[in-house]
C-alpha cells in the first residue's frame, strides 16, 4: 500500500466515522469484526473461500487498512464486491 492509498484509507475511515457518528476507533473495530466474520466464513464455505483467495491471496488476514484498500481498488475497477466478502455475513 503506497502513501496515496494510505491517505485515501484514512479519508474513508474519517468519512465513515462522520457518516455513522462513531469515533474512528469504533469504525476500525467494526471493520476488524467484518474481517473476522469473513475470514471465519471462508474457512467453512467454498464460495467464500474462493472470494477470499481472489481478493486476499496468500491466506493471511488483512489489516482494516488493507481490506479497505483492496476492496476499494476492486470497486474502482468496476468489480462487484459481494456482500459475502464485504460484510462477512
Amino acid at each position: 500500500m503506497d502513501l496515496h492509498d494510505r491517505a485515501n484509507v484514512r479519508r474513508v475511515i474519517r468519512q465513515m466515522s462522520r457518516d455513522q457518528r462513531l469515533p474512528e476507533w469504533a469504525v476500525i473495530r467494526t471493520i476488524e469484526n467484518a474481517i473476522a466474520a469473513a475470514w471465519d466464513r471462508s474457512r467453512s464455505d467454498p464460495e467464500a473461500a474462493a472470494l477470499w483467495e481472489k481478493y486476499f491471496p496468500g491466506g493471511e488476514k488483512p489489516t482494516p487498512e488493507e481490506y479497505i484498500c483492496r476492496l476499494g481498488h476492486a470497486h474502482e475497477r468496476g468489480e462487484y464486491v459481494p456482500e459475502l466478502l464485504s460484510y462477512g455475513e
